[in-house]
């Protein structure tokens, strides 16, 4: 299943809000350096949708805020 997310890195708390069935906004607490806020995004991710990180892939926007997101269940 792939999905769009707007990635919010910096933040005060981590949370996944649903906008629809492919769209996400998601907030970590990890600074958008050296790839840290994309790995994150993978940890919260996995919570989210209980699966391994193997099994979640970035595949667009690696640099940005929207980011292209496949998720394998």
């Amino acid at each position: 299943m792939k999905i769009l997310i707007k990635l919010k890195p910096s933040s005060r708390k981590e949370e996944i809000l649903k906008i629809d069935d492919d769209h996400y906004l998601v907030s970590v607490k990890s600074p958008a350096r050296n790839n840290q806020a994309n790995s994150a995004l993978i940890n919260v991710l996995t919570r989210y949708f209980n699966i391994p990180a193997d099994r979640i892939k970035i595949i667009g926007g690696h640099k940005s805020r929207q980011k292209t997101v496949m998720v394998n269940k």
